[in-house]
């Protein structure tokens, strides 16, 4: 692609798409910036509403594990269900889904992998 500064010589940038004509490049160079400005806020401002929930969900997916469990309390909770107790605590940790060897639930977690 070639910009055209009008009064100045071409000068040639590989990956824009399209042959452009700036009549003010300052103006045209302010749009960018506005605009790169506007993205930047939308992208902090989606980072800053993420939660604690979401961190936590997004963290047990990544490195393959099927939800917490507590042997403290007794619960778990798997990641379609995360934190239903709506009460973690530090001592919540990242386990494996197993069947329930007394049948009294769908699931349980536990720390080892099946």
């Amino acid at each position: 692609m070639n910009i055209t500064v009008k009064g100045q010589r071409d000068i040639s940038v590989v990956d824009l798409p399209t042959d452009l004509i700036i009549d003010d490049p300052v103006l045209y160079l302010e749009e960018i910036r506005a605009n790169l400005l506007k993205l930047a806020r939308n992208e902090r401002r989606k980072i800053m509403n993420v939660t604690i929930k979401e961190i936590v969900r997004e963290y047990l997916k990544t490195h393959g594990y099927d939800g917490l469990y507590n042997l403290s309390f007794g619960c778990d909770c798997c990641l379609e269900n995360l934190v239903a107790c709506e009460d973690p605590e530090e001592r919540c940790c990242a386990g494996y889904k197993h069947p329930d060897p007394n049948g009294k639930y769908d699931f349980i977690i536990r720390p080892e992998k099946l």
